[in-house]
């Protein structure tokens, strides 16, 4: 789905934040440089981290 549709109101004030997950090693300097271009907010994610990244915090809540 689109965000900007389900979530407008984010969009309008530029409120949201970009979990960047894993950038290629070829295409770092590219996004790093958009993000800096837009002023992008990111949620970095360690490499190799054995946690579970943010996102997957409330993956496995529905199993009991």
């Amino acid at each position: 789905e689109n965000p900007s549709k389900k979530r407008p109101e984010l969009w309008k004030n530029n409120s949201w934040i970009l979990y960047d997950d894993y950038t290629p090693s070829h295409r770092v300097r590219i996004v790093s440089k958009l993000k800096a271009k837009y002023a992008i907010n990111t949620i970095d994610q360690q490499p190799y981290s054995p946690d579970l990244p943010p996102r997957d915090f409330f993956f496995f809540a529905k199993f009991k």
